[in-house]
């Protein structure tokens, strides 16, 4: 719960409940004024205690803003109030400056300090102390200042008045500084007895026509209080008890008013350096027990909260003490120590303590732990553990053992190791196996390639001999079958050569050449078909690539280009560069393809369905060997097209 001083209650409140309480204080203080001018000693210039110094304080802090309006009615209700007892104005002028100039000292120093929450609460109280000094110093200076004026001794009033306002900012301005809600009474019958004590203390001090010092028994009274029920109650104690000694001293009670006899100034500054020593002495007294008190709250809920993690974590904790005959009591086990290690080997002794059993204590690090940290692994009771020992405390005599079971890590380690193994096994099969096949592959087609080249090579000796008109068309099934036969083989041949298992060893290749060397080996194909082919000129561009495997790429996009066009269209190629590429750029004016089978194009043994009557269909190799050669030369190829309006292939090269 948060606490909160008097001044922040108000000046956090409603401008309307903040004025109103303002105006009662300010009232009080004008109120309280005028009764102790009026009580004043017979020869005594100066009232016996100044309790208006402490209301003025506490309702300068309360204001949030116009402060110097506050200050200006403190002063002018001060001099009003000495001048309605008989006080000369110029006198009572002075003490109202007096009373305003001590507050504004006090608000300048603990401006923008008292609204902060209640913590470190000896250090604001030193603040307020040092600010209350100074302001009732200043206060009783301008106040003795102007009895001398009318010839009266200055040292002596400035001590007595300087007291009795410093007293007062304290006790009653120390409500600004100190939380409302701050009683500690765990005991209202404990708080019963000592104000009971207090009251027969104080009679005893004070009591009429005795003159012992028994004023000093109060401090021990008081203490009670300030370590019991907290700066509230100190305060409130303390302000009463300044109030009796005042009013009982009156009437010749107490060692001060014997010692001061026929002396009322004398009594006076006797009288209030009493009460200055106590309101002091107890508020630091009451405020350290509330910060001991703040702080071991803390230290148990920080004790709890630990205590709270290590309970429900799943690592086991184990905090050893070692003792001077060199056995290791245990200070503290959570619950998942006990579960991981059930059969730790533990003695219990007589006193009540457990300790670690002498086998235990020879573990590795176990022995050692006191000179350095150790770690490693532990097998017990079919659970690997890893442990890890450290000497903790300024004397590294206390040791912690932290235990975490790492069964399933391990086991889930080894399963991984083992299916990593597996797969890395069945990678080098595979890798074999496709060797296997490309060689195969690669044996097959060098034989074929041969009786099929024979058949190519009689069927054109056919075609220049004088056939009838059947057999030339017999040919023309022969040598179509045959030709595409050798397109077969040689796609087969060139993706066994692009292979993983086929070394690929760039040099720089000239693509612009590459592309005119294309478009000039397929422009006789291109005539026949009644396709314009044509290449864009561009200046030499050179990249590193395998020159086989490029020309072969470029002349398969080409090639399909003229297969897949209609008589009057046109292919045009053409060579552009970027700052790290090289674009190939083959562009027909043919049906284009369909966009949904773009993507199905370079798988292999795919065919795009064709139309009319001059469709030739492909092997379904052609693309996809594209493709692999380009990626393994660190390109990239691809296709589009509307289906309406031919189709663009480009191809990139790093340079």
């Amino acid at each position: 719960m948060r606490r909160e001083s008097l001044t922040v209650i108000f000046r956090n409140s409603a401008d309307g409940r903040r004025l109103l309480f303002i105006v009662l204080l300010l009232a009080l203080s004008f109120l309280l004024s005028i009764i102790m001018s009026s009580l004043r000693f017979p020869g005594s210039p100066t009232a016996p205690w100044s309790p208006t110094s402490g209301l003025s304080v506490l309702a300068a802090l309360s204001a949030r803003r116009k402060h110097w309006l506050v200050l200006l009615w403190v002063m002018i209700l001060t001099a009003a109030a000495y001048m309605i007892t008989g006080t000369e104005w110029w006198v009572s002028l002075c003490f109202g400056l007096a009373g305003a100039a001590e507050t504004l000292v006090v608000l300048a120093i603990m401006r923008g300090h008292h609204s902060v929450e209640w913590s470190s609460r000896s250090g604001w109280v030193v603040r307020f102390v040092s600010a209350a000094v100074l302001g009732g110093m200043i206060g009783g200076a301008v106040k003795a200042g102007a009895l001398a004026l009318e010839h009266m001794a200055f040292l002596p009033h400035f001590l007595s008045v300087s007291a009795s306002h410093i007293s007062a900012i304290i006790l009653i301005g120390g409500f600004g500084i100190v939380p409302f809600n701050t009683f500690r009474v765990r005991w209202v019958g404990e708080l019963l007895v000592q104000l009971a004590v207090l009251a027969l203390t104080l009679l005893a001090a004070f009591y009429p026509g005795q003159d012992q010092p028994f004023a000093f028994l109060l401090f021990p009274v008081l203490a009670w209080a300030a370590l019991r029920f907290g700066v509230a109650v100190v305060l409130i104690e303390v302000t009463c008890v300044s109030i009796a000694s005042v009013v009982l001293g009156a009437f010749g009670g107490g060692s001060f008013a014997h010692a001061a006899a026929g002396a009322p100034v004398l009594f006076m500054g006797l009288n209030q350096l009493f009460t200055l020593s106590l309101s002091v002495s107890m508020l630091l007294l009451a405020t350290l027990q509330d910060d001991h008190n703040s702080m071991l709250h803390h230290l148990r809920a920080r004790e709890k909260l630990l205590q709270g993690s290590l309970i429900s974590t799943n690592g086991g904790f184990l905090l050893l003490e070692r003792e001077d005959g060199g056995r290791f009591t245990m200070v503290e086990e959570n619950p998942a120590f006990e579960r991981l290690m059930p059969d730790w080997t533990l003695q219990v002794h007589q006193d009540g303590s457990r300790s670690i059993a002498p086998e235990i204590a020879a573990l590795p690090g176990v022995a050692h732990a006191s000179e350095k940290e150790w770690q490693g692994g532990l097998l017990w009771n079919d659970r690997q553990l890893m442990m890890r020992v450290a000497p903790v405390g300024d004397d590294r005599s206390a040791l912690l053992i932290q235990t975490v079971d790492v069964t399933e890590e391990r086991r889930t380690e080894e399963a991984m190791a083992q299916a990593l193994a597996h797969e890395r096994e069945l990678t080098r099969g595979m890798r074999k196996l496709n060797l296997q096949k490309d060689e195969f592959i690669a044996s097959v087609s060098h034989e074929l390639r041969t009786p099929v080249t024979s058949i190519l090579g009689y069927a054109e000796e056919l075609e220049l001999s004088d056939l009838s008109e059947e057999d030339q068309e017999l040919l023309e099934v022969v040598t179509r079958n045959a030709r595409r036969l050798a397109e077969l083989i040689d796609d087969l041949l060139t993706l066994s050569i692009t292979s993983e298992a086929a070394p690929y060893v760039p040099v720089d290749v000239d693509v612009t050449q590459t592309v005119q060397q294309a478009v000039s080996d397929l422009s006789r194909a291109a005539i026949e078909k009644g396709v314009t082919l044509s290449a864009i000129a561009c200046e030499p561009l050179v990249v590193p690539a395998e020159p086989l495997w490029l020309h072969r790429a470029i002349s398969n996009l080409i090639s399909n280009s003229v297969k897949f066009s209609r008589p009057g269209d046109s292919v045009t190629v053409s060579v552009s560069e970027s700052d790290s590429e090289a674009i190939i750029e083959i562009v027909d004016t043919g049906p284009g393809i369909d966009p949904g089978e773009i993507g199905k194009v370079f798988e292999r043994f795919y065919r795009v369905v064709g139309t009319g009557s001059d469709y030739k269909a492909g092997t379904g190799l052609g693309l996809p060997m594209v493709r692999e050669l380009m990626e393994r030369m660190g390109g990239s190829v691809w296709l589009d097209s509307d289906g309406k309006n031919g189709v663009t292939a480009t191809v990139r090269l790093p340079k």
